[in-house]
């Protein structure tokens, strides 16, 4: 299988950015060097998905911008911190499970991305233990 970059785009990595820094408050404050270790590590673990995965994620990004203007007339990153944060719980809490469980997965990937970076884990209280 030939491995794919999902990150084709900058308007793709700020959309991502966007849903991340909005998740994870902690990576409002990322570098740039940690913003592209958060692109990075998507591109890893999504280079060996089928590009099914690729399509269906970037679907997901342009229904949460779809549901953003829905609610408020805006994009998701034109929308307040405090409209983004409504859209994101109106999608966990979502009665439709397809739109529930793809956003979830989208947080999934989030938190893979900034959790992920050994250059956090002094900041989230974590420790290898050796």
């Amino acid at each position: 299988m030939t491995k794919q970059v999902f990150f084709t785009s900058d308007n793709l990595e700020n959309k991502f950015y966007n849903i991340v820094s909005t998740l994870i408050p902690r990576s409002r404050d990322f570098t740039s060097d940690q913003k592209r270790r958060s692109y990075d590590i998507v591109n890893e673990f999504l280079e060996d998905k089928p590009g099914a995965i690729h399509f269906k994620i970037k679907l997901f990004f342009t229904l949460i911008d779809i549901t953003t203007f829905f609610k408020f007339f805006k994009t998701f990153k034109a929308a307040s911190l405090e409209q983004r944060n409504e859209v994101c719980q109106f999608l966990f809490d979502c009665n439709i499970p397809l739109l529930r469980k793809g956003f979830w997965g989208i947080n999934t990937l989030a938190k893979l991305s900034v959790f992920s970076q050994s250059t956090v884990h002094q900041d989230i209280g974590y420790q290898i233990k050796q």
